[in-house]
């Protein structure tokens, strides 16, 4: 192998795994906040237990029984990571989820800057919208306004101290959401990513 084609190879690599980091980072709940409550020691608390929903579950892609499940999955298994364990007869901390589903609505024409999930790297291949029950793609925008509605969503997490029934630790996770599928395949990092941000560490 000649020094060209070493160096032909290495730049391919590099450029192979810029782009796997963009679209590793890349996802749709890209807010990510937290507040605590500083004075808590948070290293005495051992076990956790779920409350209800804040709110009643919809039935729409965006909202629904499944994603909610999903989502108390995600977050149990990140307390059984750092160390935690359920207990729903004396927990120390009670868990309490709040689904977001705010249906938004945005004009877009020939000249508009597409909505950030619908660039081509972020999907790998071309993308589309639905408009009224059809695809429409990309070159479909040149002369024309669509009405796209989307869902301003996430979930949030609530965790109280049982004993003083005090909400010692909030997490947001949210973002605009115009593809279910993407929405699902984007939750459990972006659940991840919010807990790395809680007190206690594995």
């Amino acid at each position: 192998m000649n020094s060209n084609d070493s160096y032909s190879r290495k730049n391919i690599i590099f450029w192979l795994l810029l782009l796997s980091g963009l679209l590793g980072s890349c996802n749709a709940y890209n807010s990510i906040q937290t507040e605590y409550d500083r004075s808590q020691d948070f290293d005495t608390y051992k076990s956790f237990a779920w409350l209800g929903d804040l709110d009643k579950a919809g039935d729409s892609e965006f909202d629904n029984d499944f994603v909610r499940q999903k989502t108390k999955n995600y977050f149990g298994h990140c307390f059984k990571e750092l160390g935690m364990h359920l207990d729903t007869l004396d927990p120390d901390l009670l868990l309490q989820v709040k689904w977001l589903s705010d249906p938004q609505e945005i004009t877009l024409t020939g000249s508009s800057n597409f909505p950030e999930y619908y660039d081509p790297f972020y999907y790998q291949g071309t993308p589309s919208l639905k408009f009224d029950g059809r695809d429409i793609e990309f070159s479909q925008y040149d002369t024309q306004d669509y009405q796209v509605g989307y869902v301003h969503g996430g979930v949030a997490l609530s965790v109280i101290d049982r004993t003083t029934a005090k909400v010692i630790w909030k997490g947001i996770a949210e973002g605009d959401l115009y593809d279910p599928h993407i929405m699902y395949r984007d939750l459990h990092p972006a659940i991840h990513k919010l807990m790395r941000k809680f007190p206690i560490k594995p």
